[in-house]
């Protein structure tokens, strides 16, 4: 299976990568005298309408280094949040956009 491997603080956590959008953020934020620095990981799955979080916002601080790697795992991390939401709807393709509007531009007499 896809996967993401991130170490942080010699703490291996594999995340799936197959089927849906992986989010991995590594935030800081030095605004208006406000610091602060975290990660998330997390996978949004289109068909099944799931998402699991691994790294919900986990402070990270100066000095810390992490290890990110893509590749296949046989087992994938236990998710620490795991919900259904049935909000979530599957973005359309570059292609499938691109058909549209020239779908709308024939039918407007633009091309």
């Amino acid at each position: 299976m896809k996967s993401i491997e991130i170490i942080h603080k010699h703490k291996k956590t594999i995340i799936e990568a197959e089927n849906g959008l992986v989010v991995l953020h590594l935030n800081h934020i030095n605004l208006n005298n406000r610091i602060d620095s975290w990660i998330y990981s997390s996978l949004i799955e289109y068909e099944s309408k799931n998402r699991k979080i691994w790294n919900n916002f986990t402070p990270i601080y100066e000095g810390d280094k992490f290890s990110i790697k893509l590749g296949d795992a046989k087992e994938i991390d236990r998710p620490l949040i795991e919900n259904h939401d049935n909000h979530i709807k599957q973005p359309k393709s570059k292609l499938q956009q691109f058909y549209e509007l020239e779908s709308y531009l024939k039918e407007k007499g633009l091309l």
